[in-house]
C-alpha cells in the first residue's frame, strides 16, 4: 500500500510520492533532524520478503554508499521499519533527461557539457568496482549544478576497477543475476548484456553511448518495432552517423559515439576516465584531424585566422540553467551572432574568391541557434524566412499578452525588432531585393519595409498560404484555404489566378510558391483531397506566369524551396535535398538528408518549417513528436484538473450532451473515430474504415454520432453510427466538396455541418432527419462554420469572418427571423452553450476561453464577454474543446504541457557543404 503523507519512518516524514519502478516507491520526505528534503526509495513488505529482491535492494545500498562524487546521487542514510527496507537520498530537483529529450534533441554545447558530466560519474562507480547496468536518460538528472546520475538499482560490485586496458570481466563471487540473464532496459544495453553475458565498465560505455547519440540527435540510437527486431538492431547495425542526423555534427564526437557503440567490447573505449577526457578536449574546440567539433569556428570557413574566433554551435544563447530559470546571457548571444556574421561575410569573400581564383577549398558547416525574445515564443504555425541576402531572418513571435507578430533579426545583432503593423502576421516571405516582406495579416496580404515603416496592404487574401516575389514585381500567393494561386503585382492591384484546381485529380487547394531562377516558372505544393499524405495527386508541381499548364515533379507531403542545384523538402520528420535541373525542372539524383526531427509547420497541409536563402543560409526548427497533442480537463479558473488518455494524434472533439462520453479524431494521417466512455475509463473505436473519419457530433439522446468522411475521395460525406458499433454506417449526404458536421440539434431534427462552395468559401447547411433532405441555411461571401445549436433549438451561435476576422454571431433557427447579434468583441470561434442556454463560451483570438452570459428565453440578449482561462489549443481548424453541460469543467485539445519543441530555429551556413559528406 503506498505510503500517506505525514507517515514517518524513524525520523523522515513522508511528504508525497515521487514515482515508482520494478525495484520500489520513491517518496518526497522531510529530515526532521536537519530540516532538509530528502528522497526515500522503499522496498514494500512482499518483496522485501522475497531473498532476491532483498538482496538486489541491499546491494544497491552498498552500491550506492562507495560513491562520494558531485554527479552522483547522494545516499544519506538506509534502514528497516515495519517489514519494508529504505534508503535515504539526496532530494533532486530538475527533470530527467528522458523528460528533456521528448522536446527534441540538445544543443551540442549543452549535450557536451552534460555528457561529459555522467562520464565523469561513471568512472568514479567503475573505480569503486561498481557497474551501472542500467545507464539510460530515465536514470540522470538535470539538476541546476548539472547532471546527477542515479538508480543504482541493477548496478553489480565487484572488485576495484581493472586497469583500463584490460578485458577481463568484473565478477561478484556469487552473482545475483543467473548466467544467460538479462538485466537492464531494452534499448540502451550492450550486446553481451542481450546474449546474457556478465557486464562490465565497457558494457555501461555502450549505454553511454547511446544515451549520448539521443542528447545529440533527439532519437534512439536503435529502434526496433518488436523485441526481437530491437536485438537484431542491436546486434547487427550501426546507427546513422551524427553527421547525416545534425548538420554540422563534430567529426570527433562521432567518432566518440562509434566507438562507444562498438559491438565489441574490447572495440570501445576501455574507461569512463578516457571518454570523459576525450569529451572535455572536443567542448574545448581542440580541432582534431580531419574535421572540427561542435561545428566549425569562423576562422575555419575561410581557412584565414580570426582573432578570437570561437567554436559556434548549435545551442541556444543561454547560460547553463536550471529547470524554471530563465537566465540569459546577451553578451555571450551577442558574440556568436558576431562570429555567425563574419562567417557569413568571409564565406560570401571565399565564394568570389573561388570564382576567380579557382580555390578548391570549400566553405565548411557553421550553426547557429535563433531564440524567440525574452518571455515570447515563437509562432509554431509558421516556417522563418531568410532574406534572399542571407543577412536577416523574419519570424512571426506571440507575445507574453498572447498576440502574435512578425519580428527580425540581423545576423550579428543579438536583438529581435518588432515589425510595425504586424499584428496576427502570417506566412511571411521576402522581396529579391531583400527590402521587404510579404505577409497575410486582417485577410489582406500586405507587406512592410524591413527598414521599418508602416504596413501596406496589397489586395484581399482572406486566409493565405504561402507566397512569393519575382524580380519583376511580380507577386503569387494563394488568398484563402480552398483556392488555385493568384498573381499581383508587387505595388497592389487585383489578384488574377494563374493556376486552375483540377477536380478530375482533387486538386483542393495549391499553396506555398516559390520562384525558379528565371523569375517565370516555379513550383508550389497540391492538396488533392483532404488526406494529401495519402494521394497521389498530392505533392510539388511546376507551374508558369506563361502558361496554364501545370504538371507534377515530386509526390511528397511538403512545401518545397529551390537553392544551389538542389530541392529542398520534407519526408516524414527528414528535411531532403536532391539535386535538380531548374532549367528543364527535373530532379536529377538521388536525394540526401539535410536535417533530423524538422517540424511541420502545425496543422497546414504541405507545412514544412524551413527556408533558404540565395547565400546559402538554411534555417528550420524542429519538433519531436509533431501533432501529438492531449486532452486535458481545466477548471473554469485553468487549473488542470485531470487527462483523458494518453498522448495521441487527437483532432476534432466532441462531448456528449450529459457529458458521459467524449468522441475524437484519433491518427496522424487519415484517422478513425474513437469513443471515451469517461465513468469507466474506457475507449473503443467507433469507426474502421481507411478513409479519415472525423467532425463528430452526439445526436441528443447520446446514442449515435453524425461525422463526415473521404471515403469517396474528398471530406464529403455525412454519416451517421450507433455508438454501440452494431449495423452500419448511414450515408446522409454526399458532396463534391468538402463538409464538416457541426451539431446535432436537441430536438433531433436537425443536423447543422458547413460545406465548402468555390464560390462563397464554407456556408452552413442543414439536413433534415424527416424529410432526408440537405439545403444551404446560411450563404454568404465568407466562411461561416462551426455552428451549434441552443438547448431550446431556437439560436444558433456560429462564426464567421465578413467583419475581416473570425467572429461569433446569432441567429434565429431555423427562420432567420428577428435580427443577428454579434457576440465576440475582438475575435472569436469554435462557439458552444452551456446546457440551461444562459451561457455561450468561444476561443478568442489570444488562446483565451471566453464566456459570455445570455438570454435565450423570448428574445435573445447577450452581455459582456469576459476571459475564463488562457491554455493552448491545438489550432482552430477543427473543435479543439467542448464544455461540460454545467459549464464548470473543459476539456481542452493541446500540446503537452510544458512543450518547448520548435522555441529555437536552427540556422546552418554553407549547408550544401553537410551533402558532401
Amino acid at each position: 500500500m503506498p505510503l500517506s503523507p505525514g507517515t514517518r519512518l524513524g525520523p523522515y516524514e513522508i511528504a508525497g510520492p515521487l514515482g515508482a519502478g520494478g525495484m520500489g516507491e520513491v517518496y518526497r520526505a522531510r529530515d526532521t533532524r536537519l530540516e532538509r528534503a530528502v528522497a526515500i526509495k522503499i522496498l514494500p513488505g512482499h518483496l522485501a520478503a522475497d531473498p532476491a529482491f532483498r538482496a538486489r535492494f541491499e546491494r544497491e545500498a552498498r552500491a550506492v554508499s562507495a560513491l562520494s562524487h558531485p554527479h552522483i546521487c547522494t545516499l544519506h542514510d538506509v534502514g528497516e521499519q515495519d517489514g519494508m527496507l529504505f534508503l535515504v537520498m539526496e532530494c533532486l530537483e530538475g527533470e530527467t533527461l528522458a523528460s528533456r529529450l521528448e522536446h527534441g534533441p540538445m544543443p551540442p554545447e549543452e549535450a557536451l557539457r552534460f555528457a561529459t558530466q555522467i562520464a565523469l560519474a561513471l568512472a568514479q562507480a567503475h573505480r569503486q568496482g561498481v557497474i551501472h547496468r542500467d545507464l539510460k536518460p530515465a536514470n540522470v538528472v538535470l539538476t541546476k549544478n548539472g547532471a546527477k546520475l542515479l538508480d543504482f538499482g541493477l548496478a553489480k560490485q565487484g572488485p576495484q576497477a581493472a586497469p583500463p586496458m584490460s578485458s577481463a570481466l568484473m565478477t561478484e563471487a556469487s552473482p545475483l543475476t543467473a548466467v544467460g540473464t538479462i538485466v537492464g532496459t531494452w534499448q540502451y544495453m550492450s550486446p553481451e548484456q542481450l546474449e546474457g553475458a556478465e557486464a562490465d565498465a565497457r558494457s555501461d560505455i555502450f549505454a553511454f553511448g547511446a544515451v549520448l547519440y539521443e542528447m545529440m540527435t533527439g532519437r534512439r540510437a536503435f529502434e526496433g518495432r518488436s523485441q526481437a527486431s530491437l536485438i537484431a538492431a542491436i546486434m547487427g547495425t550501426q546507427p546513422p552517423a551524427l553527421s547525416a542526423v545534425v548538420p554540422g555534427a563534430s567529426p570527433a564526437l562521432d567518432r566518440v559515439v562509434r566507438r562507444c557503440l562498438a559491438k565489441d567490447p574490447d572495440d570501445r573505449w576501455q574507461s569512463a576516465a578516457d571518454l570523459a577526457s576525450e569529451l572535455k578536449w572536443i567542448a574545448q574546440g581542440s580541432a582534431p584531424e580531419g574535421g572540427f567539433p561542435s561545428s566549425v569556428t569562423s576562422a575555419s570557413v575561410t581557412g584565414v585566422s580570426v582573432p578570437g574566433a570561437m567554436p559556434v554551435a548549435t545551442a541556444p544563447a543561454t547560460e547553463s540553467r536550471g529547470p524554471g530559470e530563465k537566465s540569459r546571457v546577451p553578451g555571450r548571444e551577442r558574440l556568436i551572432w558576431a562570429v555567425l556574421t563574419v562567417a557569413l561575410l568571409a564565406t560570401v569573400a571565399a565564394l568570389a574568391a573561388r570564382s576567380f581564383l579557382g580555390s578548391a577549398e570549400p566553405p565548411r558547416l557553421v550553426t547557429a541557434a535563433l531564440l524567440p525574445p525574452p518571455e515570447a515564443t515563437f509562432d509554431t504555425r509558421y516556417a522563418p524566412a531568410v532574406s534572399p541576402d542571407g543577412e536577416r531572418v523574419a519570424a512571426v513571435v506571440v507575445g507574453k499578452d498572447g498576440k502574435s507578430s512578425l519580428y527580425l533579426r540581423r545576423l550579428g545583432s543579438d536583438e529581435m525588432r518588432q515589425l510595425p503593423d504586424s499584428e496576427n502576421a502570417a506566412h511571411p516571405f521576402w522581396s529579391p531585393d531583400s527590402r521587404w516582406i510579404g505577409f497575410f495579416s486582417g485577410n489582406k496580404l500586405k507587406k512592410v519595409d524591413s527598414a521599418g515603416g508602416p504596413a501596406i496592404a496589397l489586395c484581399d487574401a482572406d486566409d493565405g498560404r504561402g507566397g512569393a516575389w519575382n524580380r519583376d514585381g511580380v507577386i503569387i500567393f494563394q488568398p484563402r484555404f480552398s483556392e488555385p494561386l493568384f498573381k499581383v503585382a508587387a505595388g497592389g492591384g487585383t489578384p488574377e489566378p494563374i493556376t486552375k484546381l483540377d477536380e478530375k485529380q482533387f486538386h483542393v487547394a495549391h499553396r506555398f510558391p516559390t520562384f525558379l531562377p528565371d523569375g517565370r516558372r516555379f513550383l508550389f505544393y497540391v492538396v488533392a483531397t483532404t488526406n494529401p499524405a495519402t494521394s497521389e495527386h498530392s505533392g510539388i508541381y511546376l507551374g508558369s506566369l506563361d502558361s496554364a499548364e501545370i504538371r507534377q515533379v515530386l509526390r511528397v507531403d511538403s512545401r518545397m524551396a529551390y537553392a544551389q542545384g538542389f530541392l529542398l523538402y520534407k519526408r516524414g520528420t527528414t528535411l531532403m535535398a536532391q539535386p535538380f535541373e531548374p532549367e528543364q525542372a527535373k530532379l536529377t539524383g538521388d536525394p540526401l538528408p539535410l536535417a533530423a526531427e524538422v517540424s511541420g509547420g502545425a496543422y497546414s497541409w504541405g507545412g514544412a518549417d524551413f527556408n533558404v536563402s540565395d547565400q546559402n543560409v538554411l534555417a528550420y526548427r524542429a519538433g519531436r513528436g509533431e501533432g501529438q497533442t492531449e486532452l486535458v480537463w481545466f477548471d473554469r479558473s485553468g487549473k488542470r484538473i485531470g487527462q483523458v488518455g494518453d498522448l495521441e494524434f487527437y483532432y476534432d472533439l466532441s462531448l456528449s450532451r450529459d457529458g458521459r462520453r467524449v468522441a475524437v479524431n484519433i491518427g496522424k494521417d487519415a484517422g478513425d473515430l474513437w469513443l471515451h466512455d469517461l465513468e469507466r475509463d474506457v475507449r473503443s473505436r467507433l469507426t474502421f474504415d481507411p478513409a479519415d473519419d472525423t467532425a463528430p457530433a452526439f445526436s441528443p439522446d447520446g446514442t449515435r454520432v453524425a461525422f463526415v468522411s473521404s471515403r469517396k475521395g474528398m471530406m464529403g460525406e455525412l454519416y451517421w453510427r450507433d455508438i454501440r458499433g452494431t449495423g452500419q454506417e448511414v450515408l446522409l449526404f454526399s458532396s463534391g466538396t468538402q463538409v464538416g458536421a457541426s451539431d446535432w440539434s436537441p430536438d433531433g431534427r436537425w443536423i447543422l455541418f458547413s460545406s465548402l462552395s468555390r464560390k462563397t468559401g464554407f456556408d452552413l447547411w442543414t439536413y433534415s432527419m424527416e424529410d432526408k433532405k440537405a439545403e444551404p441555411w446560411l450563404e454568404g461571401p465568407l466562411d461561416q462554420g462551426h455552428a451549434r445549436l441552443s438547448p431550446n433549438a431556437r439560436w444558433i451561435a456560429y462564426e464567421s469572418s465578413e467583419s475581416g476576422r473570425d467572429e461569433i454571431y446569432v441567429q434565429a433557427f431555423p427562420d432567420k427571423v428577428g435580427g443577428r447579434w454579434q457576440v465576440s468583441r475582438s475575435g472569436g470561434s469554435l462557439a458552444t452553450w452551456r446546457a440551461d442556454g444562459k451561457e455561450i463560451y468561444y476561443l478568442g483570438t489570444e488562446g483565451t476561453l471566453m464566456a459570455a452570459d445570455v438570454r435565450t428565453e423570448g428574445t435573445f440578449d447577450v452581455g459582456t464577454p469576459h476571459p475564463l482561462f488562457k491554455a493552448q489549443f491545438r489550432s482552430t481548424a477543427g473543435r479543439n474543446y467542448d464544455a461540460t453541460p454545467d459549464g464548470r469543467r473543459f476539456l481542452v485539445n493541446g500540446p503537452k504541457e510544458n512543450d518547448r519543441s520548435g522555441q529555437s530555429v536552427t540556422l546552418v551556413l554553407n549547408w550544401p557543404a553537410a551533402l558532401r559528406k
